[in-house]
């Protein structure tokens, strides 16, 4: 009996993976958030693990396991656009990176691959100026907009 015991908590701790994760704001730039939770299914997306963290702990968001659209009561749509000029603007939104790299596909699209993978939701930006987008995900506390940064 204890065998099988012991053989249960070698397959268990065979198949969980450790998952940290925080979230950082638009003003700061430590986490306003962190925290961490064994996951055993393999099959939850990082968007779903990013649910369940948030949930756990008690973070305010608006979104689901494709992504979020709001974090901490950040403003969403034409209130989450900072208007620098007639032609050029920042669109900010939450972005995510899992291990410090930044995936191109949607948080229901991505999984952990290691044993502990570390998830981290920020707010970023991009920049449009006369018809071009530039950059990706860019760190909106480096800038701290007056609009969200009192």
């Amino acid at each position: 009996m204890k065998l099988l015991s012991l053989l249960a908590l070698l397959t268990f701790s065979t198949y969980s993976k450790a998952i940290t994760f925080e979230v950082i704001g638009p003003c700061e730039e430590t986490p306003i958030y962190t925290g961490e939770m064994e996951i055993n299914d393999l099959k939850k997306s990082i968007g779903q693990i990013s649910v369940e963290l948030f949930q756990k702990y008690n973070v305010p968001f608006i979104g689901n396991d494709v992504g979020m659209n709001s974090i901490l009561n950040t403003p969403t749509g034409l209130d989450a656009m900072e208007i620098l000029s007639d032609e050029t603007m920042r669109s900010h939104g939450w972005c995510y990176s899992v291990d410090g790299e930044i995936p191109e596909v949607l948080a229901n699209e991505v999984w952990p691959n290691t044993k502990k993978t570390h998830i981290k939701w920020f707010f970023g930006y991009s920049y449009y100026d006369r018809g071009e987008w530039y950059g990706y995900c860019e760190l909106t506390n480096k800038l701290k907009p007056k609009q969200f940064c009192k």
